[in-house]
């Protein structure tokens, strides 16, 4: 069945479905089995009829109110009466932290705010700059710190009402978004809030492809949404969408904070999202208003985070994980043939290719010759030592680490993540309104490409070594 039939088939189904009728609900068997043995299916489980088809079929999981936000927003003082406090983790933060401070002190609206900086152990001006702007200093040592840990140490210091969980590196570019997040707590019945995120306008093209899929992916809808728990989701898919509360711009209550302090190692965000869902409380998504955030990193870093990602999923989220994932097949030297696989790719292409940077073609043209490239490149070692202009130390560091893995398994495994991303960039382009690359343009691309691959290979040897337990000590002592 292809795309167009399966549509149709929807549209017919759900017609006949509305006239209520015999016919009805023999359609509505029929399309209860497609849902079964197609929406499962990795062709469908990104498109948009997997997600109309579960839409219309399956009980709902969450109820979710579409709250008309300039009406809450003019019955609300045009100041507040409420304290918030704003609660930032920093770390080396000197040069970040004014541009927050200043986006903060320009909130309108809102009758008080209070500072609060959680600091690990820097060596730079962060502890001062946070003073010259007001800002209460609390020290955390390394040892000590985790994402929960700092935020937690903030809260309980916090006088305010509400408590505002943002980063160093963000900025309120809207004067009044504060305002609607707190609106929402005190007018909405709401429970914690966050809002949509943009990248900054220095950031990569890397760095603007992970902040338009993570808008992508925890959306849910486009609009402003409150969300409710009706039925407990049975895997992590259906929780995904729902556990959009970022700590980037993240309001709540300090009183369900108190019922609900942050834990685990990482996204301890979601697992406050979740938290809440399960207890019956509601959470917000302001669409409507936005905080710029993006990070530019390199490719080891990205590793490391991938790695990170995928070992808290892991220990927050195995019971609601499918099996394929949580018993990975695949040992970490596998995983290091693909990565090495896909490298060799990429080099081949950049290294042999210089006419191709500099010839401006279509952005559908490039990605193309990239699929290719991937798909036929032979396992070869005489690219190990290829160095790209955006290559640093621990980049080699680690790719040299993931090719001497790589060399004690030769095993070719399969590898379509990657292949499967390029299209995912050509949205992303045509979003950006990119439908050509010039020598700047395809330099990036290779830059985030090879990202990509790091990320990817992060992420699957996460899941390695959790089923197989044989990620070797090699890979041990990069600084994240």
């Amino acid at each position: 069945m292809d795309e167009q039939e399966y549509i149709a088939s929807l549209e017919q189904g759900i017609k006949l479905l509305m006239e209520q009728n015999a016919a009805a609900q023999s359609s509505f068997q029929k399309l209860q089995k497609l849902h079964e043995t197609v929406v499962d299916d990795p062709i469908w489980k990104l498109t948009w009829p997997a997600r109309y088809l579960r839409e219309k079929l399956c009980k709902p999981l969450f109820y979710t109110d579409f709250p008309d936000v300039d009406a809450i927003i003019a019955k609300a003082p045009p100041v507040l009466p409420v304290k918030i406090s704003v609660i930032i983790p920093a770390f080396q933060g000197e040069k970040e932290l004014p541009t927050l401070l200043n986006s903060l002190k320009n909130q309108k609206g809102l009758s008080e705010i209070e500072y609060i900086t959680v600091v690990t152990q820097s060596s730079d001006g962060t502890c001062d700059v946070a003073r010259q702007y007001g800002a209460k200093v609390l020290p955390i040592r390394k040892q000590n710190f985790s994402h929960s840990a700092a935020r937690n140490l903030g809260a309980q210091h916090a006088q305010g009402e509400l408590l505002l969980f943002t980063v160093q590196d963000a900025c309120f570019d809207r004067p009044d978004a504060l305002y609607k997040m707190a609106c929402m707590l005190l007018y909405a019945g709401v429970d914690a809030v966050s809002c949509r995120q943009a990248p900054h306008c220095s950031a990569d093209m890397m760095a603007k492809y992970e902040v338009q899929q993570n808008i992508q992916t925890k959306a849910n809808s486009f609009k402003d949404h409150i969300d409710k728990m009706l039925h407990m989701p049975k895997t992590f898919r259906e929780w995904e969408p729902v556990l959009y509360i970022d700590d980037v711009a993240h309001m709540t209550k300090k009183e369900v904070w108190n019922s609900h302090p942050f834990h685990g190692e990482f996204a301890e965000d979601m697992m406050y999202a979740a938290d809440l869902l399960r207890a019956g409380r509601c959470t917000c998504m302001l669409h409507s208003t936005e905080v710029c955030h993006s990070h530019t990193r390199g490719a080891a870093s990205i590793f490391w985070r991938a790695y990170q990602a995928g070992t808290g999923l892991l220990e927050n989220w195995n019971e609601y994980l499918p099996l394929e994932r949580t018993a990975c097949t695949r040992t970490a030297a596998q995983e290091a043939v693909r990565f090495r696989k896909y490298w060799n790719g990429i080099g081949v292409l950049y290294e042999e290719e210089a006419a191709f940077l500099k010839k401006r073609e279509a952005s559908c043209v490039v990605l193309a010759r990239m699929r290719n490239a991937l798909l036929e490149n032979p396992m070869d070692s005489s690219n190990s030592k290829m160095i790209f202009p955006f290559w640093g130390k621990e980049e080699e560091s680690l790719a040299n680490k993931l090719y001497a893995l790589a060399q004690s398994d030769t095993k070719e495994v399969a590898a379509q993540e990657l292949l499967g991303t390029l299209t995912e960039i050509e949205s992303f382009f045509f979003r950006e309104k990119t439908v050509s690359l010039g020598e700047k343009e395809k330099a990036e691309l290779f830059s985030m490409l090879v990202k990509l691959i790091f990320q990817y290979t992060g992420h699957a040897l996460a899941f390695a070594q959790h089923s197989k337990g044989n990620l070797p000590e090699l890979l041990d002592g990069l600084a994240l």
